[in-house]
């Protein structure tokens, strides 16, 4: 099997080198035209090969480098015409290597003849030019949520079994050193609230997690915010990453900060909203900002399309995806990216909105997979 999906990877370079790299996926999928200008006759009558492509969510999925210095794109990989569909989702790990799930579907003429799908397996891409996809474990959905730590030793893996079941890996030999449930600690602070997103601190030991109050709920015992865990899922109660502190603005006691990283010399990196002095506390605007804990001062942004979570390791570039809304309603999607100790932002490309079904063209999907190396 490894032989048959190192052959069909195309169009892979090697991209250590470069600096200031992104890294960005497109899903094609079919529409209703697309499909049936595709496959004519449906299933009935369809080859093998065909069979093989009509169960696939995505037609192909390209993934792709762009520069933050020109904007120059490299297609590294793409898994058309492969019996495995891959979805690249990151972490990027160093410069070399990202992670990304698969499903291998072969055909097979006996027991019984038809068409065999392997569990979903998560594979690590080489980005060096050897052209390899090495498999690694077997997952319990096609798009887990996976989380590195800075220093390339441990993953984490929340399943979705309802109990935000984590799983902690030791890399890089992916061998799952302990299970726990985080729903329990989640509970203990906040019994209304939902896990929002999750990921390692600086020390590359302990976990940070974001969570919100989802309805109504009992607010007597709830405390949503940010929280700590040890890599054994022992709780280590709330992280304070501080507030934005910004001339002419107040900070109403009800907004919550969002945890987006620990940086390598331990500021915390966070969405927080604030409103203009005077003004009403309803009407928020929403900053970026750099706590550094050794007290010195703040840097705070005000990025002008949105916010996002894909940090660069050294904590200085963060990519966004803009959802924009046109003139007909339909949703374009803008890849943005921000030099943190400059500010300055730039858009890196443009995805169009969906098609609609009657469309001979698939739909894209835009998926942002991370930072190369250590820029």
């Amino acid at each position: 099997m490894k032989c048959k999906l190192a052959v069909a990877v195309v169009a892979l370079f090697s991209v250590g080198a470069q600096a200031q790299t992104l890294l960005y996926s497109l899903c094609y999928s079919e529409t209703q035209a697309s499909r049936q200008i595709r496959f004519p006759n449906g299933a009935l009558g369809a080859s093998h090969k065909d069979q093989l492509a009509m169960l696939r969510s995505c037609s192909k999925s390209d993934l792709y480098s762009v520069s933050f210095a020109d904007g120059s794109r490299t297609l590294l990989f793409s898994d058309e015409g492969m019996d495995l569909e891959f979805w690249p989702f990151g972490p990027v790990l160093g410069r070399d290597k990202i992670y990304g799930a698969g499903i291998l579907r072969e055909w097979h003429s006996a027991p019984v003849p038809g068409v065999y799908a392997e569990p979903p397996t998560l594979y690590e891409l080489s980005l060096d030019g050897s052209r390899r996809l090495r498999e690694l474990i077997r997952l319990q959905v096609a798009h887990p949520e996976v989380a590195l730590n800075q220093q390339g030793t441990r993953a984490a893996i929340r399943s979705s079994d309802g109990k935000d079941s984590i799983f902690i890996y030791e890399l890089p030999s992916w061998k799952l050193l302990r299970t726990w449930e985080l729903s329990k600690t989640i509970a203990a602070h906040c019994p209304d609230c939902t896990l929002i997103s999750y990921g390692w601190l600086a020390d590359g030991k302990r976990l940070f997690y974001n969570v919100t109050v989802v309805g109504d709920g009992d607010d007597s015992g709830d405390q949503p915010g940010i929280f700590a865990v040890s890599e054994d899922g022992r709780d280590l109660g709330a992280v304070q990453p501080g507030k934005v502190e910004l001339d002419g603005y107040v900070h109403p006691n009800f907004v919550e900060q969002k945890l987006l990283a620990q940086l390598r010399d331990g500021a915390y990196l966070f969405e927080d909203s604030a409103a203009k002095k005077g003004g009403p506390n309803g009407k928020l605007e929403t900053f970026l900002v750099i706590s550094p804990t050794n007290g010195k001062k703040q840097k705070v942004f005000r990025p002008k399309h949105g916010l996002g979570t894909w940090v660069s390791p050294s904590g200085r570039y963060l990519a966004y995806i803009e959802n924009r809304q046109l003139a007909d309603y339909r949703t374009e999607q803008h890849l943005w990216a921000i030099d943190l100790e400059s500010g300055a932002e730039k858009e890196l490309f443009v995805q169009p909105p969906p098609e609609p079904p009657s469309s001979p063209r698939p739909n894209v999907s835009l998926r942002v997979i991370g930072w190369i190396g250590n820029n």
